[in-house]
């Protein structure tokens, strides 16, 4: 039978040098609490700001009858589609965020920032950026919007400048400087 001996590091032998260990482990503790409390802060944030885009998404989508079912000529999706998978697809990635958000809390790897906002988020920006492009080409210049209620006017409207707005900075924040 074989022992194998593993040295201990020295016991510290004066009260200073304890203190400094605790607090060293103290502000470790501090840090990894900001930390989590940090990811949570913007989870949260992520969550209530996206998700009433998906909402609205799926109600204009499943709901409004003035002019999402309305074919163009040069083009086969409609605004209903255009909604639609918009709404699915930002459900997709807001509850990917979750997870991740969630899984980053309780565990030290960072499979956050390497996957998500490096991976998932630039395939997700370039989809987001076509998608919103053919959107804008659809109700700006291919369909007769002014047959559109008030709300989906308004909402698609304003959801197209804002996703612009969002990508432009998605695709400005990861340039290196």
């Amino acid at each position: 039978m074989t022992t194998t001996s593993t040295q201990l590091p020295p016991l510290p032998t004066t009260t200073s040098e304890v203190r400094i260990t605790v607090d060293d482990q103290s502000a470790l503790d501090k840090n990894t609490k900001g930390q989590t409390c940090l990811i949570a802060s913007l989870g949260t944030l992520l969550l209530l700001l996206f998700s009433p885009f998906v909402i609205l998404d799926f109600y204009v989508g499943y709901t409004d009858t003035s002019c999402v079912n309305q074919t163009v000529s040069n083009m086969s999706l409609t605004l209903k589609t255009w909604f639609l998978v918009n709404g699915y697809l930002s459900a997709i990635v807001l509850i990917t965020c979750i997870v991740l958000f969630i899984y980053n809390m309780y565990t030290s790897n960072n499979l956050f920032d390497t996957v998500f906002l490096y991976i998932f988020n630039k395939l997700f920006t370039l989809f987001s950026l076509a998608w919103n492009i053919t959107g804008a080409v659809l109700f700006w210049g291919m369909m007769d919007n002014d047959v559109c209620d008030k709300l989906t006017y308004d909402y698609m409207y304003t959801k197209l400048i804002l996703s612009f707005v969002f990508i432009g900075f998605s695709i400005c924040s990861g340039k290196k400087k």
